[in-house]
């Protein structure tokens, strides 16, 4: 599952630039789709993470594109009342009533 501050981020429809990390933490590649919903880099290469979020800063073309993906993605796959809480709902009964 993907952590609350980066959902809160796509809830918001702002644009995101993250670090890919392969941790025990969850990849970022679950929730961000680079170049279409916020842009990844690699998590030791701090030159790209200052050039990309640079990049974006400057032109805000490509970003509300970003930010626009990223509220379209939390809406649908996120959103509590049609996707979180039915799945949940459904869970419970799958388990309740096995």
């Amino acid at each position: 599952m993907c952590d609350q501050r980066q959902r809160t981020v796509f809830d918001l429809g702002c644009d995101a630039v993250d670090q890919r990390c392969f941790a025990l933490v969850f990849p970022k590649e679950e929730f961000i789709r680079n170049g279409e919903n916020g842009m990844l880099v690699d998590f030791f290469d701090g030159d790209a993470l200052v050039d990309t979020a640079c990049t974006l800063l400057e032109d805000r073309m490509p970003a509300a594109r970003l930010g626009a993906a990223a509220r379209q993605t939390a809406v649908e796959q996120y959103d509590l009342a049609t996707v979180c809480l039915p799945r949940q709902l459904a869970w419970l009964d799958e388990v309740v009533c096995a």
